[in-house]
């Protein structure tokens, strides 16, 4: 059999890795067409729900069942899951006119037993993980991670991490991803800070970083460390505002790198693609991106940008506008499953976002006439 040429090896290995998103995707269309009853919580009393404590609702749901939890100025208790739930929340940028709570929860575990399980529309202040021998095809989706710990702690095989706003500013805390298991797809995230962004402990063969946006400003004047090791990471904007500007990235080994930008840095080879150590194309170096609107403000003589202020799409003149292997667009808005714009972190359901009463007075027995306005789920 003859060898296959490089570019021909990088080509397969992205088109195996495309079929694994598509597969994940399925999952996921799957089990929400499947899911049982509908139950809604929330612990405002001026907005009732079903259920006001969200452990409790967990317990009493059937597998396959979907929670709507509503937005609340109040935390809602920590879960662990022993069963395949549809776990949604509002989003963490909601649409201000119709209400600016969202569902804010510190820790969400995956126990034996939920493997299929969807967390979507959170704000996390601690973290999500899993317990036991692991568990399966888990979907995080459009949360917005900020802890100063492990964000996501995975074991398990066939997670979909995706559209995540993930914040983590101080490396001194440890890693943001912890992943021990395979066939993981990690994609169109966008991530805040300068952590060491993964722990990879063993059995990461397929790990997929795709159209992923960093953005790093670091105290501690470093670059973000990857940590990377046989895994495809394609289609991503790695941008700094702060810290050394001329540092690796420290990637590991046996990766296939290709149609990344790196800009701000002016180290000769960040993503570390050669010869026997990673292979890799069409990888790009001191390039702008040209986003829309990036806006930045500065804090103690640091940068940081303002992600939920900015527009983070590409110009129609940016060189990368369609750089990525399938020919899209790099960073968060490409891939298979591009990000919502504006962010919002709404879930992929049909959202109401306004409300109008048309009659302020009703006489008894009369009617009351109220528009709502939605917005359908992407």
């Amino acid at each position: 059999m003859p060898e296959l040429s490089k570019q021909k090896l990088i080509n397969y290995k992205i088109k195996y890795m495309k079929k694994v998103v598509s597969i994940v995707m399925m999952f996921v269309f799957s089990i929400l067409l499947a899911n049982a009853t509908v139950r809604t919580v929330s612990n405002d009393p001026n907005s009732p729900g079903q259920y006001t404590d969200l452990p409790t609702a967990v317990a009493a749901a059937n597998a396959g069942d979907t929670l709507l939890v509503s937005g609340s100025s109040n935390l809602y208790a920590d879960i662990s899951l022993t069963k395949k739930l549809i776990i949604l929340g509002t989003g963490y940028n909601p649409y201000k006119d119709f209400s600016a709570s969202v569902s804010k929860i510190n820790n969400v575990t995956f126990s034996d037993g939920s493997d299929g399980s969807v967390l979507q529309g959170f704000v996390i202040n601690g973290g999500v993980s899993s317990t036991g021998n692991g568990v399966n095809n888990i979907v995080v989706k459009r949360n917005q991670f900020s802890s100063t710990t492990y964000l996501l702690n995975c074991t398990g095989n066939s997670w979909l991490i995706c559209e995540n706003y993930i914040v983590n500013t101080d490396r001194a805390f440890g890693y943001t991803i912890s992943i021990n298991g395979s066939s993981y797809v990690i994609q169109n995230n966008l991530f805040l800070g300068t952590p060491d962004i993964f722990n990879l402990p063993t059995n990461y063969n397929t790990l997929f970083v795709n159209n992923t946006f960093l953005i790093y400003n670091d105290q501690y004047n470093s670059a973000p460390n990857l940590a990377l090791n046989n895994a495809l990471i394609a289609n991503n904007i790695f941008y700094g505002t702060n810290g050394d500007m001329n540092a690796s990235y420290n990637v590991g080994t046996g990766n296939t790198i290709s149609n990344n930008i790196v800009y701000n840095n002016s180290y000769t080879n960040p993503l570390n693609v050669a010869a026997g150590v990673n292979q890799g194309v069409g990888n790009q170096y001191a390039v702008d991106p040209k986003f829309t609107n990036l806006v930045t403000t500065t804090s103690n003589s640091v940068t940081v940008p303002v992600v939920l202020s900015s527009n983070l799409q590409l110009l129609s003149t940016s060189t990368v506008k369609k750089g990525g292997t399938d020919g899209k667009e790099l960073g968060i808005y490409g891939g298979s499953t591009p990000a919502q714009s504006p962010l919002t972190g709404c879930p992929s359901i049909p959202q109401v976002n306004s409300m109008t009463l048309n009659n302020l007075t009703v006489a008894p027995g009369g009617t009351l006439s109220i528009t709502i306005k939605a917005k359908e789920g992407n």
